[in-house]
């Protein structure tokens, strides 16, 4: 079964749209993950998991600032991703000469909330069955 995921982006110029576009990626697996990671909270699991062969797209977004790592707490073996309030950390194989932004595949992620607010994070992942 196949999955369809659409990246839409709009460009603005003081809030005038100027150009608009719309990337699909059709594969095999596609998932949404939420999570809430506490004010003050570190080392927050988040099990997503996945080999970087088969990643197509990625969309990792919180609504407060937080660090995500992969694999450790301390992103031993992995990577760390710092997230900017409502920011999307996005990657997706139409990004031409752009390689995927992870270095090792993923076994889980761990998040530290440093902030005053809870963290309300997103990630969607479309993966291909290899």
């Amino acid at each position: 079964m196949s999955t369809v995921h659409k990246l839409i982006q709009t460009y603005q110029i003081d809030g005038v749209t100027v150009d608009n576009g719309t990337l699909t990626i059709t594969d095999d697996e596609g998932d949404k993950f939420t999570d809430v990671v506490g004010h003050g909270v570190t080392n927050h699991e988040i099990f997503v998991d996945f080999t970087l062969a088969r990643l197509k797209s990625l969309w990792i977004k919180s609504d407060v600032a937080v660090d995500l790592f992969t694999n450790a707490t301390d992103g031993t073996g992995g990577d760390h991703i710092p997230l900017a309030a409502g920011v999307p950390f996005t990657w997706n194989i139409g990004m031409v000469n752009t390689p995927v932004p992870l270095a090792h595949d993923v076994t889980t992620f761990y998040s530290d909330n440093a902030g005053s607010a809870d963290a309300n994070i997103v990630i969607i992942r479309c993966l291909h069955n290899v």
